[in-house]
């Protein structure tokens, strides 16, 4: 049995692929994003991700293992993501931002599941993982959806 394929309906798909090749999300802290004193969290997360030898600091990594876990994932949102955009469920954009903050999540967590190495100093707030003493990293994580 032959599959017909509507001429109309491949144009609408040729314009979704368009538009999702288009798009792109970033996830992570945005240059508006600092502590207190003026630090910019994104600074912050960078040397707990890799560390900073030069300063005694060990890595934390908690993005680059939440991206081995989950990309399979990922890729499995985009697909199904796409199809409802096909069937007039979602637009492009819908799915870049439901996915962006679903990863900022994820990434969320993975935060909270560092507990070692520990900080060499005496953190603030008491908690368990190094990487969560003011909560402010952990809390101000963020999907952001552009155009290309």
């Amino acid at each position: 049995m032959k599959k017909i394929i509507k001429k109309e309906h491949s144009k609408k798909v040729k314009a979704l692929l368009d538009e999702f090749n288009s798009l792109q999300s970033a996830i992570g802290w945005f240059n508006h994003q600092h502590y207190p004193d003026g630090t910019p969290i994104a600074y912050v997360a960078q040397i707990h991700e890799f560390g900073a030898p030069q300063k005694n600091i060990p890595p934390r990594p908690f993005m680059r293992p939440t991206g081995q876990k989950h990309h399979k994932d990922w890729a499995d949102d985009f697909r199904r993501g796409f199809n409802a955009a096909v069937n007039g469920g979602v637009s492009p954009r819908q799915v870049f931002d439901q996915i962006g903050e679903q990863v900022a999540g994820q990434i969320a967590e993975s935060i909270k599941a560092v507990t070692s190495p520990p900080l060499k100093y005496k953190q603030k707030h008491g908690n368990q993982s190094p990487l969560r003493d003011t909560k402010l990293m952990f809390q101000s994580i963020t999907s952001k959806t552009s155009r290309k």
